[in-house]
């Protein structure tokens, strides 16, 4: 799982079955008095718990969705990305992109680059709404990739290349910024970057190698007004 505020809609999930307690560990039972008693991070674990199953927990991922939910309600941006899945998914509520697209917008009110990584991703195939808008996808892919979003920063760089006309230094930009990190991946933004950069010329290259060597994520603070999303 992921990690996904907002006036959560609980009336929308698909009924949980109560569990005996005889079927939850000891541990387990002790993440759930504590998310009853509204702990964000014991709700979580214990959706956690749910959708993984195991000794702990008997495997449910409607469960798993109730205690995200409970989660998410009371501030765990992790929670709202992960319901964003499930929703996008359909794992233990009724498959619905719109309520997706709804969590992740609220969790990239707090900042979340998964969330707008998720949400570049929904206008680029359409999910949740009329018609794909590449536009807003490039938009919400380059929040995320400026956070550091290692794959927002490939998606990115690839949808540069298949612009009208391409941006093929947008497109090189974005590869040699991700060819220079850590990620296990980064040999293959490094060979895109140079397979990119043939067709530059040697001044475009290097203008383009300057800004990426330069380049530094920014994190997004919670509460910058039009990323607050759904927040109430």
């Amino acid at each position: 799982m992921k990690r996904m505020i907002a006036a959560l809609l609980v009336s929308t999930l698909l009924a949980a079955p109560a569990f005996a307690a005889d079927t939850m560990s000891p541990y387990a039972l002790k993440l759930k008095d504590k998310a009853m008693k509204n702990d964000a991070a014991a709700a979580y674990n214990l959706a956690l718990c749910f959708h993984e199953g195991g000794k702990d927990c008997p495997q449910s991922d409607a469960e798993a969705a109730k205690w995200l939910d409970k989660a998410g309600s009371l501030g765990d941006v992790g929670a709202l990305v992960n319901l964003g899945d499930f929703y996008h998914m359909g794992l233990g509520v009724k498959q619905d992109d719109v309520q997706a697209l709804h969590y992740y917008s609220t969790a990239a009110g707090h900042g979340s680059a998964e969330a707008e990584y998720n949400i570049g991703t929904f206008y680029a195939n359409g999910y949740g709404m009329k018609a794909p808008n590449t536009k807003e996808a490039m938009n919400w892919l380059t929040r995320a990739a400026n956070q550091g979003l290692f794959a927002a920063q490939m998606d990115l760089a690839h949808m540069y290349m298949q612009t009208q006309p391409p941006s093929y230094e947008d497109a090189y930009f974005w590869f040699a910024v991700a060819a220079n990190s850590k990620d296990d991946q980064a040999p293959q933004a490094a060979t895109m970057r140079d397979r990119i950069g043939k067709a530059l010329s040697g001044d475009q290259v290097n203008a383009q190698q300057v800004k990426a060597k330069a380049w530094r994520a920014t994190p997004e603070a919670e509460g910058y007004d039009q990323r607050r999303g759904a927040l109430h």
